[in-house]
């Protein structure tokens, strides 16, 4: 696996068919990864439901 990995590919660890882990070389950045693979961003505001904060936003 880790001859994959230095020759670039990332190797994904999969326990009880599920993903848990990903190996990648060290120097591969964001960029290389696909945007659906990405965390995503999280919105949090105190007293605001998220819908009103999202339509805020917006305008």
């Amino acid at each position: 696996m880790l001859s994959a990995v230095e020759n670039g590919e990332m190797v994904v660890v999969m326990g009880h068919g599920k993903p848990i882990a990903k190996i990648l070389p060290a120097d591969m950045d964001d960029e290389n990864i696909q945007s659906w693979k990405k965390p995503a961003l999280r919105l949090v505001t105190k007293g605001k439901k998220l819908s009103e904060a999202i339509l805020e936003e917006r305008d």
